[in-house]
């Protein structure tokens, strides 16, 4: 029975594995990644790319057309052309004044939309502005301290927020926790506006369709908010970013060869993580046991830990290398931008499951892959050293076999 249900396990996970694999290399391989030696990309007004666009750096603008899904990281990142797909951003200052056909998923800490998106928006920030000429034509799911809506949002608003202003249009519902809410003289709402606060809002009178009802606030320790939600994603993209710069940093050398020895053998790799996290419960079990098991109990539980810990990290190295393979060296280029295109694709809802879970197994598989090709070399030099160690101890007897001196 168990065999049986593990050979089911590992023939869906193969078979997850092909179809996102199947999916996503038509879309990388007809993509372009941006690279600068100064950290500053731009994309021309005249100018149009076809396919989907990877770009990390200090500074990214976008004035021309994207005939495809534009991925970016940067300091400050400026969207004014047109871009035929989707947007899934991170940056300190992030502003879209241009058109979007296709949804818009960005975090940031200063967030300007003044542009027209024909999707939902999704975006997380400290301070975040929707502003005059926004115009937003399905819904907005928002998080951020501060939030502001002078544009028009055409279908429902869902946000989390201490302050948040609608100055603008929203053509239905509007779902709120926040400490204070304000609609103004010349917003308008086309159906409710549900809040949830300890006070009551400033809504001024034929500002709203319906109803405005207040709700008591949540509490945070037992319900997940909207704000909790958005903000856990970017930071989750935060914390894999920072996690694999840190082991680049700290073992450049291992973290090289571990994806250099895997870039040909990615499907035994697989594999070889998906054997491992299958037999690591079965092996802790037969241990617990045994009586010489026990004390390798902790030590093997420290060795697991460690190489769950690197999975994700090496994972995303890999798929930074894998992007720009041929165009850059830069480790820390590799890690950031492997990291955040990592982590933007596990969050797409139900593919994002599968995609995480093949970067983990894959990345489990990488690190014991490479601990074993490691054991195989040290072995071999050591028995190598040890032989020339012999040899040249061993006392040699000149005079066995040498014929006497004639004198």
């Amino acid at each position: 029975m168990k065999k049986t249900l593990f050979t089911k396990l590992a023939v869906f996970t193969v078979l997850a594995g092909l179809v996102i694999i199947a999916w996503t290399v038509p879309v990388l391989a007809s993509s372009r990644v941006a690279i600068s030696d100064n950290g500053v990309f731009t994309v021309a007004p005249n100018e149009t790319v076809d396919g989907a666009v990877f770009m990390v750096g200090e500074t990214i603008t976008v004035a021309g057309k994207v005939n495809g899904d534009l991925y970016c990281a940067a300091e400050t990142v400026h969207i004014y052309g047109e871009i035929d797909g989707d947007v899934i951003c991170v940056g300190g200052n992030l502003t879209i004044e241009g058109k979007v056909d296709g949804d818009i998923r960005v975090a940031g800490s200063i967030i300007t939309i003044n542009g027209m998106a024909s999707g939902n928006l999704t975006a997380a920030a400290n301070t975040l502005t929707i502003d005059k000429k926004a115009v937003i034509q399905q819904d907005a799911l928002l998080a951020g301290s501060s939030i502001r809506i002078n544009g028009v949002v055409q279908r429902d608003i869902r946000a989390g927020s201490e302050s948040i202003e609608i100055n603008g249009l929203v053509g239905r519902h509007v779902e709120v926790e926040t400490t204070k809410l304000v609609v103004s003289e010349g917003a308008r709402v086309g159906g409710d506006v549900q809040y949830w606060s300890q006070d009551d809002a400033e809504i001024y009178k034929g500002t709203v369709a319906g109803q405005a009802i207040r709700h008591e606030s949540i509490s945070r320790e037992t319900t997940p908010t909207v704000a909790d939600s958005i903000l856990n994603i970017a930071s989750g993209i935060f914390f894999l970013v920072i996690l694999t710069i840190a082991m680049v940093l700290i073992v450049p050398r291992n973290v090289r060869e571990t994806t250099a020895l895997s870039l040909p053998k990615l499907g035994f790799v697989f594999l070889v993580g998906l054997a491992a996290i299958l037999l690591s419960i079965p092996i802790l079990i037969v241990l617990i046991f045994t009586i010489i098991g026990a004390p390798i109990i902790p030590l093997l539980i420290v060795g697991y830990a460690v190489i769950f810990t690197t999975a994700f990290p090496l994972t995303s190295y890999y798929l930074g290398r894998w992007m720009f393979e041929g165009r850059s060296s830069n480790m820390i280029l590799h890690a950031t931008a492997g990291a955040a295109a990592l982590g933007l694709l596990i969050a797409v809802p139900i593919v994002g499951v599968l995609i995480g879970l093949i970067a983990f197994v894959t990345g489990v598989g990488m690190a014991i892959y490479n601990l074993r090709h490691q054991f195989k070399e040290h072995s071999y030099k050591d028995t190598q050293k040890i032989s020339s160690l012999s040899e040249a101890n061993t006392p040699v007897n000149n005079s066995i076999g040498k014929r006497p001196s004639k004198n």
